[in-house]
């Protein structure tokens, strides 16, 4: 599988792209950085946008709003090229080896997915299809690794496999295809606020962010999940640019992306 990698990074923050390379400099030769959506900066243009309904400007902070905006360019990307692209967040960790690894366990036939999610935060849940129709609904503990834990999570040893995706929050890493582009952009746009049930006595979620509101489309695309991950986010809330919640499993009030 040949990959384009993009990065998203806010230009006013040179130092997480800084430390992004330094971080994956052995894992990733090559990427082009996409300036990412300013919430904060550009919000008088973003205000007027159809892009976004009105409970959602209200709702949603405004960085979790320029995030799921940078993640929308980046589809206008995939489908201009027409080519599969990754798309990474600027505080993620890569496994040794991803893409041999990855390559590893997608047949050749199966790269006509939509989307295929590279891991999620661990704040929160996963759901996935282990063995149609039984389904997997995983908590983490803890739910904030620290990077070296995070490491060993990405370096396991353990195999891993496809499984198709149904409830992940977080977008810290994931290949999108030109079809599954065009399929995300047509059932997402305009961004707007919704419920999402998990099941299982997992409460209700408010999707205040982008990744929260794919969680009510997954079940519509070819959506699939490596497990386990090969890409994770840092996840530090010192450093997020989106508003977070102040509990991770108060699910009712969650915020989007970190």
């Amino acid at each position: 599988m040949e990959l384009e990698i993009l990065v998203i990074s806010l230009q006013k923050t040179p130092e997480r792209l800084e430390r992004f390379i330094r971080n994956n400099k052995k894992q990733l030769p090559s990427f082009r950085h996409v300036l990412a959506v300013d919430g904060e900066a550009q919000w008088n243009e973003i205000k007027n946008s159809k892009l976004i309904s009105p409970l959602v400007k209200t709702q949603w902070s405004r960085g979790a709003i320029g995030a799921g905006l940078s993640h929308v360019l980046t589809w206008e990307i995939c489908i201009k090229e027409n080519k599969h692209l990754l798309i990474l967040e600027d505080d993620t960790l890569l496994a040794d080896q991803w893409l041999e690894k990855l390559e590893a366990i997608i047949p050749t036939e199966k790269e006509g997915f939509d989307m295929l999610l590279l891991g999620w935060n661990l704040d929160s849940v996963l759901r996935a299809e282990i063995y149609p129709p039984l389904e997997c609904i995983s908590l983490f503990e803890p739910i904030y690794p620290g990077k070296k834990d995070i490491l060993k999570i990405l370096n396991t040893k353990n195999p891993r496999r496809i499984c198709k995706l149904k409830n992940a929050f977080g977008l810290p890493g994931y290949i999108i295809s030109p079809k599954g582009a065009s399929n995300l952009i047509d059932r997402i746009l305009p961004f707007n606020s919704q419920i999402t049930n998990i099941g299982r006595g997992i409460p209700s979620i408010n999707s205040y962010g982008i990744d929260a509101l794919l969680n009510n489309i997954y079940n519509e695309l070819e959506a699939i999940v490596v497990i386990a991950p090969l890409v994770l986010a840092l996840n530090e809330s010192s450093l997020s640019l989106t508003k977070k919640r102040s509990n991770p499993m108060d699910f009712g009030k969650t915020n989007g992306i970190a």
